[in-house]
């Protein structure tokens, strides 16, 4: 068996922003824009307003920004409402072999590096070593969802330690506890899926990513090979025989996981599972005009793994809607869009949906793979006796259909006005895709607190 903890320990440790090749540096800091663009919305849904009121009220020292709110707490604070409030609206971005990369990750690195003033490189180095140890981990061990985990925070919460642990400069064998104790921490349950408890798992990620760091650079100890144990990490959550010990320690940053697999920026404010059926049926609109009368059914197809996050045939809530291929489909369908204001308790609700959804199948075939990868096939049959079909085999932001520059910029400005004065909301764009010249992280962190804004009202 490799040493797998301590491999992945002295990666994260000995990684240098000269390691790093310029291509994975731009995409990182497209994603810590789009980030910061949902967690910014995402500070004004339900989520967000609980996880800031119960944040506030815990106290802490000043030390780091909470995004969406007028004042400052302690890093572990920050960082598990940033990290809730990141995946709120379940808009951040997605990966090949973890759901989310981005969001347990990026807020954790971000408070703890507003609290001991690191600078955008190093900031930079810490989140793509980060994102390289959760997706080594989640590369090597897929079952998670057939065991009920939610892969996103359990692999995140290790993602985040060995971030923030390369952001504290620990050596090898302090990461190694920083990995240890973070196994312990690591947790998520696939059947709150469609609560306000989903968004709480990368937050709790990223809160345990700053403390395990914290407790390691204080000389607090854990197995030093927990992660490849028997009854370790890996076996307990993925199962013994049913991952790939090898696949983690081979080819570290070679190429980084931020290039290959690569990750996806969503389209739309919703489980990634929806998006290849969503894009079908925007084509296929963009082809043919059709209104929702006129459609007899739909059929969509795909593989036995999405059932197992898409969970929810009739919601009852916006976000169970979020997790419904049903919903989804009549409401793209019905509304002609699916954006963020789709996802209330109302639109569920509205007739009109409920009726389109009646008219929607779901065809579950044999195929394997994963959700990214799998094609989702979508036949619209018309009353006229017309039947139109798209192969749903691309999403559109992924890495071989990526969302240009300029919407990225414009995904961004549509959920950050929600909070920012428009003067806040381009220099945060500026100085973000500026990160690696920038002294200390706070300059960044300054503009994303919420304040009066002109009309007198406040984020």
């Amino acid at each position: 068996m490799p040493a797998v903890t301590e491999t992945l320990a002295r990666f994260a440790s000995t990684l240098s922003y000269e390691d790093i090749p310029p291509e994975a540096v731009r995409i990182a800091k497209e994603v810590t824009l789009d980030c910061l663009g949902v967690a910014l919305a995402g500070s004004v849904d339900g989520v967000g307003r609980i996880v800031k009121s119960v944040v506030r009220k815990m106290g802490g020292r000043p030390e780091a920004t909470v995004i969406g709110a007028p004042w400052k707490t302690s890093a572990p604070n920050a960082a598990l409402a940033n990290g809730a409030m990141g995946h709120a609206l379940d808009y951040d971005d997605m990966g090949m072999s973890v759901g989310h990369p981005t969001v347990p990750v990026l807020p954790a690195v971000l408070a703890l590096g507003e609290r001991i003033h690191a600078s955008g490189k190093e900031v930079l180095t810490a989140f793509i070593a980060g994102l390289e140890v959760e997706g080594k981990l989640g590369a090597a061990g897929r079952e998670l969802y057939s065991q009920g985990f939610h892969s996103t925070s359990i692999y995140g919460t290790v993602g985040a330690a060995a971030a923030c642990a390369r952001l504290l400069r620990l050596t090898p064998s302090q990461t190694q506890m920083a990995l240890g104790i973070a196994a312990s921490l690591a947790s998520g349950l696939k059947d709150n899926f469609g609560t306000m408890t989903k968004p709480l798992h990368p937050g709790h990620s990223a809160w345990g990513g700053v403390v395990s760091a914290l407790l390691a650079q204080e000389g607090y100890t854990a197995r030093a090979d927990v992660l490849e144990a028997p009854y370790g990490f890996m076996d307990a959550f993925v199962g013994k025989g049913r991952w790939d010990a090898e696949k983690v320690v081979t080819d570290l940053g070679h190429p980084f996981h931020v290039l290959q697999p690569g990750i996806t920026l969503k389209k739309y404010p919703c489980c990634g599972g929806n998006h290849r059926a969503l894009d079908a049926l925007y084509a296929l609109r963009q082809q043919t005009s059709f209104t929702w009368e006129q459609v007899e059914k739909v059929v969509v197809e795909s593989g036995p793994v999405l059932p197992l996050v898409l969970q929810y045939t009739f919601p009852d809530t916006g976000y169970q809607g979020k997790f419904s291929l049903h919903f989804n489909v009549a409401a793209a369908i019905v509304l002609g869009h699916v954006v963020r204001d789709t996802f209330t308790d109302a639109v569920v609700r509205d007739p009109r949906i409920q009726e389109m959804m009646r008219r929607v199948e779901w065809k579950v075939t044999a195929e394997t793979g994963d959700i990214l990868h799998q094609g989702t096939p979508v036949t619209v049959y018309l009353k006229d006796g017309r039947v139109l079909r798209n192969p749903g085999d691309f999403i559109k932001g992924d890495p071989q259909h990526p969302l240009s520059r300029q919407e990225i910029l414009d995904k961004f400005s549509d959920n950050a006005r929600l909070v920012l004065s428009r003067p806040a909301l381009l220099k945060t764009i500026d100085l973000v895709l500026d990160l690696e010249s920038l002294p200390d992280i706070g300059l960044v962190m300054r503009y994303l607190s919420a304040r009066p804004r002109r009309d007198g009202k406040q984020g």
